[in-house]
């Protein structure tokens, strides 16, 4: 008997050290999680953040971001929101190029000096630099400025003072210095009394720092867009300041500092980002995402129990039960069936007769996506701080044409305008400056909200009512088809339609290769073979 019941206590079911030890695995401790994390996107483990303390043990008389741009591009990157409504701010923005707007005397536009000028302008902001143009750093400038709230341009100028090069720094690696008490004297071009004249202005200046190299703490030195002082990259020094030695040094090996233009969200020394308000939604949005893959990784409850009864455990049930709570985990063993066996005790009774019995689990298990409405209200809110209507971010299912183009209307008057006019703004009066132009101006391009058809009937219209030209048709079509075709350079193409209308019924006007006043019939010449 005493055998018996040794034999009893080896095969009898789990302990509670035992089940206390198989749900211990089902834990994911906060350490585990960086490393199922990878395994979940298929791609590296989450990165050390950029080590920068650094550049604050040094006497820089730096200013700390309120929040560490690279911990928000990792936000960003993480986010199943974020990307989107950055895509669109950036293509909305700044992804439709610009044009030139003419500003000069009515009726000089295609005199030699303005035609020179808007030449030389365009072939500077269609290379920017030497591998892109002023629309391609302007786009990457606007993902860092909704991103973390800042966003740089470098600008190189050559010996004389005008800017040769710019390209787009990353905000990742930018520090800026306590803005200087010493006031600089500086000149402005301002338009008063009529004309545009320069005006002796007092500037207070900071320093820019970039980190070139973590690792081997390796720094670069920036001077703000239009200080007039010269400065030395890597000592961030002014020339005016040094000692001859100093001086000496820098003639020998050092390099002049370039400039740097800030852009910024709000008016302290750094930005802050639109979606900072909602930064515990976006991240509560991705531990929602990280816990419902979680559920097909570890899902452990089985859709169906089946329980024999009037015995107990065998050893080989003992040893299913540990296979399904340690090791049988995820997709392939979603829906495995858990067989648990019993044995009689060998007597044979009423009370000891075995049963079988189904027990359904499923009331235990999640058979669908958890903290939906909480993702689809963080959508909602995450797109209020951009403003953006659902039509932006790939939300379209309940869309139809007019609700969709009032959207756009909406969005393009109270979103996209006034930023590209805060754009232009600051690209004329400061950052083209050093250009000097006389003639035009830089103006950013927004979309055509309207469909062609509309536009030609709008012309069609309009143009009885004497408001179009001829060459306002051309420029219409080559806008509208794509084409290329060049304007009448004859004065009555720049008078209103129905003008010229009837002065060809009356032969006045002067056609392409023809005298004056030329007769509007005979100036077709005789037919010959051919023509018609």
């Amino acid at each position: 008997m005493a055998g018996q019941t040794k034999k009893n206590k080896e095969t009898s079911g789990l302990s509670r050290k035992d089940i206390r030890a198989a749900f211990s695995s089902l834990i994911v401790s906060k350490e585990d999680k960086e490393q199922v994390l990878g395994k979940a996107l298929g791609t590296r483990q989450v990165s050390e953040d950029l080590d920068s303390e650094f550049v604050f043990k040094g006497n820089h008389d730096l200013v700390k971001h309120p929040y560490d741009p690279s911990k928000l591009y990792h936000v960003y990157e993480e986010s199943s929101i974020l990307p989107q409504c950055v895509d669109a701010m950036v293509k909305n923005i700044d992804g439709f190029g610009h044009d030139l707007a003419y500003k000069g005397q009515a009726g000089k536009e295609s005199s030699p000096a303005v035609l020179k000028e808007k030449k030389n302008f365009e072939a500077s902001l269609s290379k920017a630099n030497e591998k892109e143009s002023f629309v391609t750093i302007r786009k990457e400038m606007r993902t860092d400025l909704e991103v973390t709230g800042n966003g740089y341009f470098e600008i190189i100028r050559d010996r004389v003072g005008k800017i040769s090069l710019m390209y787009h720094a990353d905000a990742r690696y930018i520090y800026a210095q306590r803005i200087q008490t010493k006031r600089i004297e500086t000149t402005a071009l301002l338009f008063r009394n009529g004309k545009e004249r320069p005006v002796k202005i007092q500037r207070r200046f900071r320093k820019y720092l970039m980190i070139i190299s973590a690792s081997k703490k390796t720094i670069r030195w920036f001077k703000e867009f239009g200080d007039p002082r010269e400065m030395c990259s890597i000592t961030g020094g002014y020339v005016i300041d040094m000692n001859k030695e100093e001086k000496a040094k820098y003639e020998e090996g050092g390099e002049q500092a370039s400039e740097i233009y800030h852009f910024k969200i709000g008016n302290g020394t750094y930005g802050m980002p639109r979606w900072i308000g909602n930064a515990l939604t976006v991240k509560g949005m991705r531990s929602a995402d990280f816990v419902n893959w979680d559920l097909f990784e570890n899902q452990v409850v089985p859709p169906l129990m089946i329980l024999v009864s009037g015995g107990k455990l065998t050893s080989e049930s003992v040893q299913d039960l540990q296979n399904i709570f340690m090791k049988k985990r995820g997709m392939e063993n979603f829906n495995k069936l858990l067989l648990i066996e019993a044995e009689s005790d060998g007597t044979i009774s009423d009370k000891s007769q075995v049963k079988i019995d189904m027990k359904e689990m499923s009331t235990a298990r999640k058979e669908d996506a958890m903290f939906t409405t909480y993702t689809e209200k963080g959508d909602h809110r995450v797109r209020g701080s951009f403003r953006l209507a659902p039509l932006y971010v790939g939300r379209s299912d309940s869309y139809s044409k007019s609700t969709a183009d009032s959207s756009k209307m909406v969005s393009e008057e109270q979103v996209f305008v006034p930023e590209r006019q805060l754009f232009d703004e600051i690209a004329n009066n400061e950052l083209f400056a050093p250009f000097k132009l006389k003639y035009w101006s830089f103006k950013s391009k927004g979309p055509r909200l309207v469909s062609g058809q509309d536009v030609v009937k709008g012309f069609e219209s309009f143009g009885k009512q004497g408001v179009f030209t001829i060459n306002d048709g051309i420029r219409l079509a080559n806008t509208l088809l794509g084409t290329d075709l060049a304007v009448y350079p004859q004065a009555w193409a720049n008078l209103p339609i129905p003008i010229v209308l009837e002065l060809a019924k009356t032969g006045a006007l002067e056609l392409p290769g023809e005298g004056l006043s030329t007769n509007w019939t005979k100036a077709r010449g005789p037919k010959t073979k051919g023509t018609s």
